[in-house]
């Protein structure tokens, strides 16, 4: 019984372990908030051609670096100075 008692106990952390992983996944790329609060795709701040937007590399473009450098606000002020 108590083998596997640690049978299953090891299994359920090795579980858990492959998981922890993937819950990051999301909280490291561009905050989609931003896109849905401004009513606009991704594509308006990040340049898509390098990938997914992570958090660590946001791929911004230049109307994505006005809007971030105005605290997410005005994205239409930064769109009008392409």
């Amino acid at each position: 019984m108590k083998k596997h008692v640690s049978a299953v106990w090891i299994f359920a952390m090795g579980c858990v372990l492959a998981f922890v992983p993937m819950l990051g996944v999301s909280a490291s790329h561009a905050k989609p908030e931003y896109a849905k609060k401004e009513n606009k795709p991704c594509k308006t701040c990040h340049d898509m051609s390098k990938g997914m937007p992570k958090h660590e590399s946001p791929n911004l473009n230049k109307v994505g670096e006005c809007y971030q450098k105005n605290g997410h606000k005005d994205l239409d002020k930064c769109e009008a100075q392409k």
